[in-house]
């Protein structure tokens, strides 16, 4: 759900420590004998000294690696936003903490609009705008992250629990704190004698020395790089924490369909039997196991039919299995699919990859004819679509010979609006009607996310792999409705 962020986290605290090793060889060559010729001569003749080289390592090294931390923050944050308008229908299913922050965030930022306003970049009419059409049952509705972002602290303990809070996360410094992968790195480095909110808040501390006083402790690069795999452990921690979090709120809602209920344990409760409702399954896929109000997550490691191991397993009717898991359970718990995994298989998945091409046409054909609104009552022609971004589908339907997918573009187009100068109105007392004497033309490129259904059709459903047999269509874009877009932007194509 995360792991693109995560994936650039990794990827960023990578380069990060190359790059610190990259000015230690350099400080190396710098610091021994002179060669001949010296490449070092001009630096040399500078007044720059070992000490002194140091000191700017080390004050760029936490400078950077904060600024890699606070970015994937935010960047989890404004995903976690993103996702909750595809859970909740209408800005008024949200959790109440959630737009709660959301109305006061807003709120403090519309206070800070003005000459030098810290938030001038949103501009008045986006926030209240975006607010309005929420509260007015408006849908697609948009969570606006600066809402939540309001306290500028740095990212320490305290504040990311706030933060969290902000979003409806409940005890999230404690999970943080408890994080396992963390503690296990922790221990051999400092055994016994740290706290994942003492590393964490003794980082932000040296990141702030090394922006803003002078520097007398240089800290050595190798624990330099030891500061960066714990940045990364949080990051895939806060990410777990999210996960879990969007994980309950989806079984609330009814998204994760139940398969059966343990029967009968053995091992230990690591291997479970029940009779499982139609479903595919494979192992290193998750299960969510759920007792009264508590969920787990469980990944499969084994699955037996018919006392045969067997992988992957595709169900078409209620069948006992032999499920295998990574974590104890209990007889009486229920067995809930991850929907998009387990009650679709994974043929519709691999068939709208294969398909994508084809389906981003036909998008694009229905994107064409719909209708467009715009602020200010535009006459909109389309004069071209630039991109085409398809988002994950998730399966809502599994019939005898179709199946329904539910699936949201990214479409960014070019059009040109058309419309009445506002500048030239003159009012007729006698009609009591204001007339346009002049239009204006303005061409201008915007990105939409429109929803849109996927439906496929095929012969059965253990016939989904013979390509020849499926056929896929696109319906119910954008529900139906008119493309609505405000004109006023500031990148209008001029």
């Amino acid at each position: 759900m995360l792991e693109g962020l995560t994936e650039r986290l990794r990827q960023d605290i990578e380069t990060f420590k190359h790059v610190m090793d990259a000015h230690d060889h350099a400080r190396a060559l710098y610091d021994a004998l002179p060669a001949t010729p010296d490449q070092w001569a001009a630096t040399r003749a500078t007044t720059i000294t070992k000490t002194g080289w140091h000191i700017y390592d080390h004050c760029a090294a936490f400078t950077r690696l904060y600024a890699i931390y606070a970015t994937y923050v935010e960047e989890l944050i404004e995903t976690y936003l993103d996702i909750l308008p595809t859970l909740y229908t209408t800005y008024g299913d949200l959790p109440k903490a959630i737009t709660t922050q959301h109305r006061v965030g807003l709120g403090l930022i519309l206070g800070k609009i003005g000459d030098g306003g810290s938030y001038n970049y949103l501009g008045e009419k986006t926030i209240v705008t975006t607010l309005s059409h929420g509260l007015a049952g408006g849908t697609p509705y948009k969570l606006l992250k600066h809402a939540f972002l309001t306290d500028r602290q740095n990212y320490r303990m305290e504040v990311l629990g706030r933060l969290l809070g902000y979003l409806g996360i409940e005890n999230g410094t404690q999970h943080l704190s408890n994080n396992r992968v963390i503690l296990a790195f922790l221990e051999p480095i400092k055994p016994g004698a740290t706290t994942v909110q003492n590393e964490l808040d003794q980082f932000v501390k040296r990141r702030n020395e090394a922006a803003h006083s002078g520097i007398n402790d240089i800290v050595a690069t190798d624990e330099i790089k030891q500061t960066a795999d714990f940045i990364q452990h949080v990051g895939n921690a806060l990410a777990e924490i999210v996960t879990y979090e969007l994980i309950n709120r989806r079984h609330a809602l009814g998204h994760f369909p139940k398969l059966g209920t343990i029967e009968k344990t053995y091992q230990y409760g690591t291997v479970i039997i029940s009779h499982v409702k139609p479903c595919m399954l494979r192992i290193g896929e998750q299960l969510a196991i759920v007792r009264a109000d508590s969920l787990h997550l469980a990944t499969i490691t084994g699955l037996q039919l018919n006392d045969v191991d067997q992988n992957p397993v595709l169900l078409t009717t209620e069948t006992e299995l032999g499920i295998k898991i990574d974590h104890k359970a209990i007889e009486g718990a229920a067995i809930h699919a991850l929907r998009e995994q387990q009650t679709a298989p994974y043929e519709l998945l691999q068939i709208f990859e294969q398909r994508r091409d084809k389906i981003t046409g036909l998008l694009t054909d229905e994107f064409e004819n719909l209708g467009f609104l715009t602020d200010n009552g535009a006459d909109v022609e389309i004069d071209s679509i630039d991109n085409v971004e398809l988002d994950r589908p998730r399966v809502t339907e599994i019939e005898e010979h179709a199946a329904t997918l539910a699936a949201t573009a990214h479409i960014t187009f070019t059009a040109t609006a058309t419309y009445e100068d506002p500048n030239t109105g003159i009012y007729d007392s006698e009609d009591k009607t204001i007339y346009f004497m002049a239009t204006n033309t303005e061409m201008v490129q915007r990105t939409v996310r429109i929803p849109f259904e996927l439906l496929i059709a095929y012969e059965s459903v253990t016939s989904l792999t013979d390509v020849e047999h499926v056929d896929v269509s696109v319906q119910n874009v954008n529900n139906g409705a008119d493309v609505v877009f405000d004109l006023e932007f500031p990148e209008d194509l001029k």
